[in-house]
């Protein structure tokens, strides 16, 4: 409602009041295909969201299954460089009593000293490879860096 006067006198004058009404409806009969290719492109951009989802959750099952088989690996390997030091402890011992008995020459014995050195080498180099798998598959199944296996498999905080 309102009133529509050319001049200020006419303004109180009840003639001169206006409604106005109106409805405004709007169907989209045809939009050109928009609202089909807008469908299309949310149904798209869905499907791959689930692709890179299913992607990412591969990429996780792999890593850590990675990380599992290296960190047995490396036990495996710590336990037998282990024993190869074991082994090389009784030989040095063996060839030290036997170059006291006087039947073998100081060679043999410290042949005997080099390889049980190196194998302890290897035992220390085993040892911080099954630290590294440890923390490897500590961070791919998501434990905090404060809170992993060691290479014994007990929990070391």
């Amino acid at each position: 409602w309102g009133r529509q006067v050319r001049l200020l006198g006419n303004l109180d004058d009840p003639r001169f009041d206006d409604w106005l009404v109106s409805v405004d409806m709007s169907w989209s009969l045809f939009d050109g295909g928009r609202r089909r290719s807008q469908q299309v492109q949310i149904r798209s951009r869905q499907r791959q969201l689930d692709l890179q989802l299913a992607d990412t959750d591969l990429k996780v099952v792999l890593e850590v299954e990675q990380a599992r088989a290296s960190y047995q690996t490396a036990l495996a390997r710590l336990q037998a460089v282990r024993q190869t030091r074991a082994a090389a402890q009784e030989a040095r011992r063996v060839a030290e009593e036997v170059y006291q008995q006087g039947a073998a020459l100081f060679a043999g014995v410290l042949d005997a000293q080099r390889r049980e050195v190196q194998a302890e080498v290897e035992a220390v180099a085993a040892f911080f490879d099954a630290w590294q798998a440890a923390a490897l598959l500590a961070r791919a199944v998501g434990r905090l860096p404060h809170r992993a296996w060691g290479p014994a498999g007990w929990l070391v905080e």
